[in-house]
């Protein structure tokens, strides 16, 4: 677990190469999903790296507005905040196993 002192105290927390933190923001911890980026063009594309937040499923939140109402939206099933560092943990432990199938 890491510490970093921008944005409030961040923990990095994930068995899958930091791909998961931990944000504390306004007394409630956030998690967030790191998202790999790439911009520019030719020889002057440099590589990001973005932290966003991730919806109820795991899943990076969009919003995408592709006009006359055709709107894809996940920050309405946002992952709510956790109270406890212990939650937020936990919460990530259950995404990184993800849907487990069982066949008979």
């Amino acid at each position: 677990m890491e510490n970093n002192g921008k944005n409030g105290d961040i923990a990095r927390v994930s068995s899958s190469e930091k791909l998961y933190r931990i944000r504390q923001f306004n007394g409630g911890f956030w998690i967030e999903k790191r998202l790999n980026t790439t911009k520019g063009f030719l020889w002057w594309k440099k590589p990001t790296v973005e932290w966003k937040p991730i919806d109820i499923n795991g899943r990076i939140c969009i919003y995408c507005n592709f006009g006359h109402g055709n709107v894809i939206d996940t920050y309405r099933i946002k992952m709510p905040p956790f109270k406890t560092m212990e939650g937020a943990k936990s919460q990530i432990e259950k995404l990184e196993v993800g849907t487990v199938f069982h066949y008979y």
